[in-house]
């Protein structure tokens, strides 16, 4: 530089642009690149500031005439590689950062900014290649580790994650979003006492950051210390106003509609059960007056409620087992007028010629209980079908390779700063048809159920609830598992399918033998189903059962947070106290386990205990098809009735009780008498086949569907 007639005056660009003052800076630069259009420092350093000041087009033109005078300068070519990835043009930025390699092997911001790239694609196997490259040849980077940590988050890989971090904090004690970024982590893996520690450190670092706070508010939440959750979201909140004069309104809006992602996932008493109700529907009506009567439109309003919506699912009101139309359908109208989502028409034009074209999308579309019935439904189509299948997540397995196999395949991002563009991608597809197959289990399905993209949307029961939302117009459901008042649970229009609406196929893998610290000599009752499924009103089952099942043995599987174990022991203490007997002598908990290991358990059992009001889906399936005997009782909603259903086509009404009477007469019965239990076990095996392969679904699906195309 020294040998550069202009040199002092690049000086003195550079001190300002280090110094942050990016416009003067610039201008500097501008007035050299004036005298002198041939400056390669002027130029790429000017192209740096425009990609500070996210010009990026201006960023392009600036770095690209520099690499006109020196096409192989490894850093230049990654620095035009980052303002391209700005620009979401992959391909070209791939490019840069492959030159950028191969002008200098040992670069590791260009293998650093490569794998970034890759992880933003949703192409994790080359993303975690250029990662563990720039860790060899940078390893005392603390920023390659954290955002190697964001690949192994995206694929779930959540220990792997943490231990990526902790190498970061390592390197940088004071490395804020590392520690925000391990809270996350611990949530997802039900440590929330783990994850306030990371947000307080990242807190301390940062007092005045919202996000941290908010989450410290969800932590607070998962243990059920509702206070202090509500608390931190107000702070986060205040944060994000500060400036806004109708602050306290806003703050109102978000703590009310908060209301139903801080719902109990497990509750005290019955009574606790209805004051949540009670409250959550008040402060719905609450939130829902406040957004007609006038909803704030400045940026910092929309930042706040993009905060509060984007971690919004109310996956827990279904699980107080009531009519959940109401709830959900203010929910539903709360987060529309806070998000401004606009009322459009699907198709803004003719439709283009060619097949039916389907859509399905959601952030489970993998091995998960949300959407992976679902892909037999769509293999099993005829081929007239046009398939797009858009991934919110960056896993790859047999489910999800099967999704993307059926046709088109998108893995999109579902942020706040994303939406816009996922919501464009797929409605530039023109679909016909868009399932949601799991709305309210994850906040990126509520809030796209609340979006028009396709002329015909329809949700079905990866989680068997209403929506609530206008935008819904079917709800695709069981025949079999629907009570007769079943359409006045639903905003939308209620579709029986046949049966039990499932295309079913026989286990075909080597099922995992495992030994569990189970006592030998005792009647092993099995108690499967997530802890939050069980209701107080219902504690009573079991000690009735063991005062004439002496070596009943009650198996539960710990709760996703040890206070909701903590709860079901105490509920399950007095219930068999109040009979004279040791809650200790007959329950017990074990770890929470994999889906093989779960599977093992359930082969180990004499007897399952069917969870009332939500009754066992996917494990009821595995239980038949392992043999084990189980007792169901249907409840008044869908959701209370998928045993029932499963009992009914296979002709075995042994297998169903009346009432919670009659439920425990016939779990006392197979408890004492292993020949009654062997009859069921050898009655399922014959029996079973009935569930599998059920072609008439498949039919009714298509006639369904071609129904509803030809009325477009």
């Amino acid at each position: 530089m020294a040998a550069d007639p202009h040199a002092a005056m690049l000086q003195a660009a550079l001190a300002l642009q280090q110094q942050g003052n990016f416009k003067e800076a610039r201008r500097k630069y501008e007035s050299i690149i004036a005298r002198d259009p041939r400056n390669f420092n002027a130029l790429q350093l000017c192209g740096v500031v425009a990609l500070q000041q996210e010009a990026y087009r201006d960023a392009v033109k600036l770095i690209r005439r520099a690499l006109a005078l020196r096409g192989n300068d490894a850093p230049v070519l990654t620095n035009l590689g980052i303002a391209y990835q700005k620009l979401e043009q992959t391909d070209e930025a791939l490019e840069c950062f492959d030159k950028a390699i191969a002008a200098k092997p040992d670069f590791a911001s260009a293998h650093h900014n490569r794998a970034n790239l890759l992880r933003e694609a949703k192409r994790p196997k080359e993303a975690r290649e250029s990662y563990h490259r720039a860790i060899a040849l940078q390893p005392d980077n603390a920023l390659i580790h954290a955002n190697y940590a964001s690949l192994l988050y995206d694929g779930h890989e959540y220990h792997a994650a943490l231990q990526a971090l902790d190498k970061a904090l390592a390197l940088r004690p004071d490395y804020h979003t590392a520690y925000f970024r391990k809270g996350e982590i611990l949530l997802e893996l039900s440590k929330p006492e783990d994850a306030l520690t990371a947000f307080e450190n990242a807190l301390a670092l940062r007092p005045n950051d919202p996000q941290p706070q908010k989450l410290l508010g969800q932590a607070w939440g998962a243990l059920g210390r509702r206070k202090e959750a509500d608390i931190a979201l107000r702070r986060s909140i205040t944060l994000m106003t500060a400036t806004e004069k109708k602050a306290d309104r806003i703050q109102a809006i978000c703590t009310a509609v908060n209301t139903a992602n801080l719902l109990p996932a497990i509750y005290d008493s019955e009574a606790e059960i209805s004051e949540r109700r009670r409250e959550l529907l008040a402060e719905l009506h609450r939130a829902h007056d406040l957004l007609a009567e006038d909803c704030p439109r400045s940026a910092a309003a929309s930042a706040a409620f993009k905060a509060v919506a984007y971690g919004s699912h109310g996956f827990y009101i279904a699980y107080q087992q009531e009519n959940d139309i109401e709830p959900n359908r203010l929910l539903s109208d709360c987060l529309t007028h806070m998000l401004a989502i606009p009322d459009r028409p699907a198709r803004e034009g003719p439709r283009k010629p060619g097949p039916i074209r389907f859509g399905i999308a959601s952030e489970n579309l993998y091995r998960h209980n949300g959407s992976s019935w679902a892909l037999p439904w769509l293999k099993h189509l005829p081929p007239d079908y046009q398939f797009f299948s858009y991934a919110f997540h960056g896993l790859h397995d047999d489910v999800s390779d099967g999704f993307a196999e059926l046709g088109t395949h998108r893995r999109l991002s579902f942020d706040a700063g994303s939406l816009a563009k996922t919501i464009a991608a797929m409605r530039a597809d023109d679909l016909d048809f868009l399932m949601l197959p799991d709305i309210g289990m994850t906040p990126s399905s509520r809030i796209l159920s609340l979006h028009r993209i396709a002329p015909i949307q329809f949700t079905a029961w990866g989680h068997p609830v209403t929506s609530g939302s206008p935008a819904m117009d079917f709800y695709l459901s069981s025949d079999l598992m629907e009570p007769d008042d079943a359409a006045s649970h639903y905003s939308e229009k209620l579709i029986r399918l046949p049966n039990l609406a499932l295309y079913l196929e026989p286990g075909n893998t080597a099922p995992l033998t495992k030994d569990f610290p189970l006592p030998e000599g005792r009647v092993l009752y099995g108690c499967l189903q997530s802890l939050f499924k069980y209701l107080p009103r219902y504690d009573d089952i079991l000690p009735r059962i063991a005062a004439e099942v002496p070596k009943a043995l009650f198996v539960f599987i710990e709760g996703m947070s040890p206070h909701m174990t903590g709860i079901t022991r105490t509920r399950l203490d007095a219930a068999f106290a109040k009979v004279g007997l040791s809650a200790a002598e007959h329950v017990v908990f074990l770890p929470r386990m994999n889906g093989a290991e779960f599977d093992a358990l359930t082969r180990q059992m004499d007897v399952l205990v069917d969870s009332l009001g939500w009754s066992g889906g996917n494990t009821t399936l595995g239980a038949t098809e392992a043999g084990v005997p189980l007792i169901t009782c249907p409840g008044a909603f869908m959701r209370g009735r998928h045993s029932y259903a499963m009992f009914q086509m296979m002709g075995m009404p042994s297998a169903i009780a009346r009432d919670t009477n009659e439920m425990v007469q016939k779990l006392i019965a197979l408890g004492q008498e292993s020949e009654r239990r062997q009859a069921m076990r050898e009655e399922l095996g014959q029996r079973k086949e009935a569930l599998y392969a059920d072609k008439s679904l498949i039919v009714a699906l298509d006639a369904f569907l071609k129904d509803q195309f030809a009325k477009l």
